[in-house]
């Protein structure tokens, strides 16, 4: 009871106090049950361990009988919920560490820093993703590299019985240009609005987004989010000045 209580008071606390859409608290109620999950394989795994190194010193005194009652001492369980704790602190004492346990073991790429004020001036950056590196993480799926050669070689074998037929750039008169190895990338921009809830400054800030998508995936997934990746992002304000004094 006391454990249920707990858990939904958390949940509460996350939907209530700090308005967490419905699927994000799903999705941290399954990151919990799996994280228990992977402590009770840590406790069956020292059991068995126990029980092996008893049942080898009860073979070598005593040969007829062995008993097979399984048992974990307070110390074994103290230690392998201290293991567990350890490795969460050590994810999550600091954004940094935080960060660069994404880029070791989940290919986490931060955005890079573009200074766009001049020396003396009031600091002004702007945020990209290298779209090589982007490119890379997408091509390591094997899956989306069949995909992409295939939707090629479809819509070059229909190109070439109906000449009339375009699907992309490459099929056009300067898409000739093109070498068949290449992929075709799609760059949009958009300004979006947000709202700053906290603190005197409770205006909208325009910022100028750069996105891109690679034109060779199939029609069909090409809307969709995970293949619409971010490249750059800064205030709009700023991007219109610099544009202009140039």
């Amino acid at each position: 009871v006391v454990l249920k209580s707990s858990v939904s008071l958390f949940m509460l606390q996350l939907r209530e106090e700090y308005l967490v859409p419905k699927t994000t608290i799903n999705s941290i109620s399954t990151y919990i049950v799996t994280l228990l999950h992977h402590l009770q394989s840590l406790f069956e795994q020292q059991i068995i361990h126990n029980d092996f190194n008893a049942t080898g010193n009860n073979s070598s005194s005593k040969p007829t009988s062995v008993s097979t009652k399984t048992y974990l001492d307070i110390n074994t369980t103290k230690n392998t919920i201290n293991e567990v704790w350890f490795a969460l602190e050590a994810v999550t004492r600091n954004e940094y560490q935080f960060q660069q346990f994404c880029e070791e073991h989940f290919f986490y790429r931060p955005p890079k820093e573009i200074i766009l004020s001049n020396p003396g001036e009031t600091k002004q950056v702007a945020y990209y993703v290298p779209i090589d590196e982007t490119i890379k993480l997408i091509l390591h799926n094997d899956h989306v590299i069949d995909q992409i050669l295939n939707n090629i070689k479809q819509q070059q074998e229909q190109v070439f019985v109906d000449e009339d037929v375009m699907f992309s750039f490459r099929h056009g008169h300067f898409g000739n240009r093109i070498d068949d190895d290449s992929l075709l990338i799609h760059l949009y921009m958009d300004d979006i609005g947000l709202t700053n809830p906290i603190g005197c400054r409770k205006d909208t800030h325009k910022m100028c987004m750069v996105y891109f998508s690679l034109e060779d995936i199939p029609n069909e997934y090409r809307s969709q989010l995970e293949h619409i990746h971010l490249v750059g992002i800064c205030n709009s304000g700023i991007l219109k000045v610099k544009f202009l004094k140039r």
